[in-house]
């Protein structure tokens, strides 16, 4: 463990540790290792084990190779700090130690590597006081001790500048004793333990060290050090020909048993504790620095679920019992979740004890940098992250920036880990404007008159030698407006932001700039450069190809591109094959998925003998062949002009790569397309067409047969998704060479080259030996159902849990790095964005394809309303607020966080919304060829479908009509507008306002002659306008006329319009379309009362943090924790009588504390004086938020002074607060002064526009509203 990181010129201490795991010998065979000798050349046989991942313990060490200068903080450099101890036959060898950690550390980690014993090497370095001790079991079985302890080593180590350093393992302090130490002569062995200093020596060198317990050194006092003396040798010997063989690396079994029993017991002395037999908990406490504590534990992996389970729980009360800065690091022989094992299955019991541990000690799980996993086995098959550390929120917030690093392993089947804070400084960074000179007054008129008096020729001055359409000032403003503002700058520095906001005075520039582009197909030298910064793909990426290269494009090509796009994005449905989904206007993400779930759902219902490859290209931007784009550009009939236009986008760029935000040299490329250009997207969607055009050459000389889906045979070969692609196909042996010709082929083609060892064949009704054969024939993996396509399962039932396991992981996995940034600091408002912004953005891909579970959905609101209110793991905090409050929308008193079921169905509902809205595509073919047989159109369909479904069109089907939901929502929402009236049932069909006319007269409907009748039939056109015309089989009753009156009424105003076509419409929506936010509401169903949709909308104020915003909702909701409230909850224990704690007179209730208060009464005073209105509080909180409210109807004075009353209630708060918490009283003058502050800051933290100053708020805030605002509100 090491200490010290640099900042503004000073040494900081940041603990850094690291571990290299070894192996032991717990049971398996074994084999004898030859291992280097000693200075004698005698050699030792170290006994290795066979065994699994369960017999490992620990070693902190340093790294190895050369590489450990890359990894060690530069705060090391002074060696002196530190004292190195090396474990060998002659006692510790300090300087020896330090040797190899000097030249790079590559010996030490050898000699962990092979250490049989598992000692520790301890390293510490301390401003003030700081100790380092480690106490590691040595194993089972056959090393148990005479009482069935295990044995094990002790390395200590401590600071070496002045002062005292003691040592405090546990409970224990221990300082040394000064005592000579004598030599010992070879051969004498005795059972005891001794104490010794660093400086103790063997008799090998002729040094006489000092006694057992022996201290003083350097001027200082010094921390004693235990060591085994397996023969017990006498006091003042020296343990120099002990007889020891080095034992840092190899114990003798015969030594051990006889050692067991002492060394545990002197373990237990230090406080070293374990309640099990197969782990011991080593502590490191009580390491002070100035005025903060550090606690250190290492722990040694458990054997079986029962121990572990037991360890966990020693561990968890050892943190709650003892407060500090707590880190925890070793091998815990569990995983948090199944992406932590690879080639083997680990325990979902296990996993839920190993993370709901970590969750309730509050601890952190710090990101892995390097390596994915920490520990492998002999063949490398089987891999898994046991070893981690985990601190707690106190340590991180003490020392932040930290992070966990696997280096890289020799020896052990373990990774050393390292932890560690690392800042380099890569050289300059390139220019960048940021938005906030923007705001700055002053701002604008300085770049206008720069940019004014800077000349630039050569843009344009040629005429124009070829008809185009011309770009047009509006499609250029229409292009930069559709890039995003704040995205990060190419080389140029500028983003779209400064563009719009100088936009008027740099159109020309830029129209000049276009024409000339435009005119002769050249890019002005420059223009065309851009950054290349390296954005990770997988959570812990490992090689180069885990990262995906990001292009950070200039503004003024990047305009370029994006006019280049938009007209091309045009065109693209006409020249794209149907079985490409990506990046085309009517074509979704989730029509493939629904397609593969629906061949699937058809082969294996018809028992049809399939197949499915789904192929992965490697990296497939990186390596399109520019002559093969050109190529298809010609063939699907572009002009010369706009080849020359593309050809001109791609050679003329230049690269620098962003090596930590300093770029490296340009250079230039010969193949590939930049992600990060707006053109890019398109450009690939036609080099992939290619391979759509193979295909289809293939099965239309029938050398290559799909999977025919539904009564209309509809043929599925492949389906794309750019890169992404997967085949279809009967399971011969002739398609499988036929698919591997066409992809051989295609690579040669466009280069793109298949990743074979991520791409899957999987069979479906096939025998697995098939499979397999077919498999290596393809040179992949052989998959197994369900499968992930696009993120999305595909090919299993999505109603069992196991499902959406990873689902819950990633929820689980997201509070846990929220929780090491900002743990129990963040406020409700914190935890309030991002339960909206990102947990409930998590499933809402899977759930606008499936219907989740009943339990699934309570589980993921069980996971965001512990985190709402700041609960984690099991342990529970108080719910202030019912969750079916919180989900309601802000203007009705909740806190607009979605209800997930009614956000579910209202997704699925869209797949409605599609059908009426009749879009064309492959995915409506599918379905209409399965469900679409005995159906006028969609509405028949997924009404009164009949037969054997999938589970996804099941779901579509049911969604209307889900139990304890609006019955109908669907069905009723949608009514069909009659056009041309022809394929619409007059009695049937819902086309009059809604209603089906046969269920609203039913008489009439018997009576009819034309039951089965279409519109266009019930009728005529009469002078141009049409007239029903509905007869009956006999002559109307009295009764029956009024209902015919009645029917005439109600289609009077509908007409039939030949020509045009009959239409769906969403009755709930403005626009006639489905849209998810309409359906919600409908399904919420919130009752509306205007006076309280007033008062909240004033409550999230968009002046004020989102922190007061909630703070303000718990004060008028009256569910705020003050000694009341907590009173009610059975808090009583704690909060004793419950007097109000400003003026111990009445009990503490919201309106007391910030209303009637007699201590705080003035305050409401002085803001009546300041702002010259008369505060009459009110008979609570809400009615005096409400009052105050009406005094005036200038919006803008409203909001001032709204985020006045905010600045009130939140500073009462923050006093009330530190007088129970802090013992502290705050002066009663310096409450308006934060009162008027805190206002003041707020109203003016998103208006650039206010110019008003401090002072003229504190002295006239009505006319720092109306004067200086520029009558904006």
């Amino acid at each position: 463990m090491f200490m010290g990181r640099r900042l503004a010129g000073k040494t900081l201490p940041t603990p850094i540790f690291l571990f290299t795991i070894l192996k032991l010998n717990i049971g398996g065979a074994r084999q004898p290792v030859d291992e280097p000798g000693d200075a004698d050349g005698e050699e030792d046989d170290v006994e290795r084990g066979a065994g699994e991942s369960n017999g490992n313990v620990q070693l902190q060490d340093l790294q190895d190779g050369d590489r450990s200068t890359d990894v060690v903080p530069d705060s090391i450099e002074n060696f002196e700090n530190f004292e190195f101890f090396e474990f060998s036959k002659e006692g510790v060898n300090r300087d020896r130690t330090t040797d190899l950690v000097q030249k790079g550390g590559n010996d030490v980690a050898d000699a962990g590597s092979k250490n049989e014993g598992g000692c520790l090497l301890g390293l510490v370095e301390q401003n003030n006081r700081m100790s380092y001790g480690e106490v590691v079991k040595k194993g089972v079985g056959s090393d148990r001790g005479p009482n069935g302890e295990d044995s094990g080593l002790i390395a200590m180590g401590q600071d070496t500048r002045k002062g005292e350093s003691p040592l405090s393992i546990g409970r224990n302090t221990f300082s040394g004793n000064d005592a000579e130490c004598s030599g010992q002569k070879a051969g004498e062995r005795r059972g005891t333990l001794e104490s010794r200093t660093p400086r103790c020596r063997g008799s090998r060198e002729g040094k006489r060290g000092r006694g057992a317990g022996a201290s003083s050194h350097r001027g200082g006092q010094m921390l004693p050090e235990f060591i085994a003396n397996p023969n017990g040798a006498a006091a003042g010997e020296s343990v120099g020909d002990s007889g020891i063989q080095n034992c840092n690396r190899s114990i003798k079994r015969k030594m051990q048993r006889k050692l067991a029993k002492e060394i545990w017991e002197l373990a237990k002395q230090l406080g070293a504790t374990a309640d099990c037999d197969e782990e011991v908990i080593c502590r490191i406490d009580e390491m002070e620095k100035r005025d903060s504590l550090a606690k250190a534990v290492t722990v040694k992996k458990a054997a079986g679920s029962a121990k572990k389970r037991a360890l966990w729980e020693e561990l968890h009360n050892l943190i709650l019992n003892r407060k500090g800065n707590w880190c925890l690091g070793g091998d815990f022989n569990a995983v948090r979740s199944a992406g932590e094992r690879a080639g083997c299955k680990g325990m979902s019991r296990e996993m839920i004890d190993f993370d709901r541990f970590i969750s309730e000690s509050g601890l952190v799980d710090l990101p892995m940098v390097g390596r994915k996993y920490t520990w492998y086995n002999a063949n490398g098959k089987y891999m898994s992250r046991i070893d981690r550390f985990l601190v707690s929120e106190e340590w991180l917030m003490r020392w932040c920036d930290v992070k966990q690093w696997g280096l890289e392993r020799t020896v052990s089947d373990h990774c050393p880990v390292l932890l560690k804070h690392e800042r380099v400084d890569w050289g300059p960074k390139p220019f960048k404007i940021f938005d906030a000179w923007l705001q700055e007054p002053g701002c604008k008129e300085i770049i206008r008159n720069t940019w004014n008096s800077t000349t630039v020729e050569g843009w344009y001055g040629f005429k124009l030698k070829e008809k185009l359409k011309t770009f047009s000032e509006e499609e250029i403003k229409n292009a930069v407006w559709d890039c995003e503002s704040s995205k990060s700058p190419g080389p140029d520095g500028f983003n779209f932001k400064f563009v719009k906001c100088m936009w008027e005075d740099i159109k020309s520039e830029i129209a000049g700039f276009i024409r000339e582009f435009q005119e002769h197909g050249r890019l002005v030298r420059g223009s065309n450069a851009s950054f290349i910064t390296l954005i990770p793909k997988v959570e812990n990426p490992q090689r180069i190809e885990e990262y995906r290269p990001i292009s950070l494009i200039g503004v003024m090509y990047k305009i370029i591109a994006k006019l280049l796009a938009n007209r091309l994005r045009k065109v693209l449905d006409k020249v794209i094959g149907e079985q490409q989904m990506a990046f085309i206007e009517g074509r979704q993400l989730v029509d493939g998925v629904v397609i593969a779930n629906e061949v699937i759902d058809e082969a294996k219902r018809n028992k049809k003998r399939s197949f499915l490859f789904k192929v992965d290209f490697e990296k497939a931007y990186d390596k399109v062949c520019w002559d093969f784009l050109d190529y298809m550009l010609l063939r699907m009939g572009f002009c010369n002009t706009w080849r020359m236009w593309i050809r001109e986008c791609l050679q003329s760029n230049t690269v620098s790569v962003l090596v930590n935000g300093s770029p490296s040299r340009q250079f230039s490329v010969s193949k590939g397309l930049r992600q990060g250009d707006p053109l890019s997207p398109f450009l690939f969607l036609i080099v992939a067409e290619g391979l759509n055009g193979l295909m289809s050459s293939a099965v239309e000389k029938e050398l290559y047969k799909g999977v025919t889906v539904g009564k209309d045979a509809v043929m599925i070969t492949h389906l794309q998704f750019a890169d992404d692609t997967i085949f279809f196909g009967d399971a011969t042996e002739n398609n499988i060479m036929v698919i591997k010709s066409i992809m051989r082929s295609f690579e040669l083609l466009s280069g793109l080259k298949i990743n074979l060892q991520k791409s899957q064949l999987m069979g479906i009704n096939v025998e697995d030996s098939w499979g397999c054969k077919m498999a290596y024939r393809l040179c992949c993996k052989k998959g197994e159902f369900p499968f992930k396509y696009l993120g999305i399962p595909i090919g299993g039932s999505h109603r069992r849990l196991t499902m959406w396991q990873p689902l819950l992981e990633s929820f689980k996995k997201k509070l846990s790095s929220w929780k090491g940034r900002q743990g129990r600091q963040l406020s409700l408002g914190g935890r309030i964005t991002l339960i909206n912004s990102v947990l409930s953005s998590l499933p809402v891909f899977l759930m606008s394809v499936y219907l989740l579970p009943k339990g699934t959905l309570k589980a993921i609101d069980k996971i965001r309303k512990s985190f709402l209110w700041g609960g984690e793991g099991e342990r529970k905090r108080i719910n202030w607020v019912n969750w079916k409050k919180v989900c309601m929308p802000k203007e009705c008193g909740g806190l607009g966080v979605r209800d997930l079921e009614h956000f579910n169905l209202s997704l699925m509902g869209k797949w409605w919304g599609r059908l009426a809205a009749k879009e064309d595509g492959l995915w409506r073919k599918v379905i209409a060829s399965k469900y679409g047989e005995g159906g006028r159109h969609w509405m028949d369909w997924v009404r009164n479908g009949v037969g054997a479904c999938s589970c996804w069109w099941r779901d579509v089907r049911r969604i209307d009509n889900v139990e304890g939901e609006i019955t109908g929502w669907l069905t009723e929402g949608f009514s069909l507008k009659l056009g041309e009236g022809k394929g619409v049932s007059f009695w049937w069909d819902e086309w009059s306002r809604g209603f089906c006319l046969a269920n609203k007269f039913p008489r009439l409907y018997l009576l009819s002659e034309g039951k089965e009748k279409e519109c266009c039939q019930m009728g005529s056109m009469c002078n141009g306008t049409w007239k029903w015309n509905i007869t009956w089989r006999r002559k109307l009753l009295e009764r029956e006329e009024e209902a015919a009156k009645e029917l005439s009424i109600e289609i009077e105003g509908v007409k039939i319009a030949p020509g045009r076509p009959d239409e769906w419409e969403w009755i709930h929506s403005k626009d006639s379309r489905y849209s998810t936010k309409t359906a919600y509401s409908l399904l919420t169903k919130v009752p509306r009362c205007p006076t309280q949709e007033r008062v909240f909308k004033r409550v999230w104020n968009p002046n004020l943090p989102t922190k007061i915003s909630a703070f303000n909702w718990q004060l008028l909701l009256n569910r705020l924790p003050t000694k009341s409230n907590l009173l009610k909850r059975g808090f009583s224990a704690i909060m004793g009588d419950g007097k109000c704690s400003l003026c111990q007179e009445e009990e503490e209730d919201a309106t007391h504390l910030f209303l009637k208060c007699k201590n705080r009464r003035w305050i409401w005073k002085e803001c009546d004086r300041w702002w010259g209105i008369n505060i009459e509080p009110q008979e609570d909180c809400w009615k005096t938020f409400e009052h105050l409210g009406t005094w005036t109807r200038n919006t803008r004075i409203r909001k001032g002074w709204d985020c006045t009353w905010s600045a009130i209630v939140w500073s009462i708060w923050l006093m009330r607060n530190q007088r129970i918490f802090q013992n502290q009283e705050m002066d009663p003058g310096k409450l308006l002064d934060l009162v008027q502050i805190r206002s003041f800051l707020w109203f003016k933290a998103k208006k650039a526009w206010c110019y008003f100053t401090l002072s003229d708020w504190i002295s006239n805030p009505i006319a720092c509203l109306t004067e200086y605002c520029g009558g904006k509100s």
